[in-house]
């Protein structure tokens, strides 16, 4: 917000008309920025005193195909591979579904915005011994296994990161709405690349 006041205070005084503008255009790019910012920290919030009468049955294996669905031709008009993989079908569970059908969209979003240089990105569902694993695996540059925990913090963004829009939130609230399901979120490699993987208690 800081920033954002400094920057208008400068722009009012430029006396170019172009520059101005420009300038002006600029501030357009901040606002959207801090109210993306402003809106995932609602839903964060949010997320964590979500009661537990809004949860309902749902498939996981079917909502998954429903977003990669969604996703599929954004992913081909960005030149991606994108597969929908649904190795196992695991029966239904009582999920929040807009919050994870947020939590999905939010990982095949960073996959997309960070991974997209690999080629390819994957939406899988597998059935493990520990729970049903939702996951995201892309083959761009990933994250070193020492700066994986600082990913996850709300308002941590990497070095290699900082040259994209964005405010470090979206993996606090995957994070958030993991926990809010009695599971987890973690980040492994791909080699190359990242699988991003939220896991969920049978």
């Amino acid at each position: 917000m800081a920033r954002l006041r400094t920057k208008t205070e400068q722009a009012v005084l430029i006396a170019d008309p172009d520059a101005r503008e420009a300038a002006l255009g600029g501030l357009l790019v901040e606002t959207d920025l801090v109210m993306r910012m402003l809106t995932m920290v609602i839903e964060i919030s949010r997320s964590g005193s979500v009661s537990r009468d809004r949860f309902i049955e749902v498939s996981p294996a079917n909502l998954l195909e429903e977003i990669g669905e969604l996703y599929a031709p954004v992913a081909e008009d960005a030149g991606l591979v994108f597969t929908i993989a649904i190795d196992d079908r695991p029966p239904p569970m009582k999920l929040h579904r807009e919050l994870i059908s947020q939590a999905i969209t939010n990982l095949i979003d960073n996959a997309l915005r960070h991974g997209a240089g690999g080629g390819e990105v994957t939406l899988r569902i597998v059935h493990r011994t520990d729970g049903v694993a939702i996951q995201v695996e892309d083959r761009g540059p990933g994250i070193a296994a020492a700066d994986r925990a600082q990913a996850l913090k709300r308002f941590g963004r990497l070095d290699s990161a900082r040259s994209t829009p964005g405010a470090g939130l979206g993996m606090a609230l995957i994070e958030a709405v993991a926990r809010l399901h009695d599971g987890h979120f973690e980040l492994a490699d791909n080699a190359p690349g990242l699988v991003a993987r939220i896991v969920l208690p049978v």
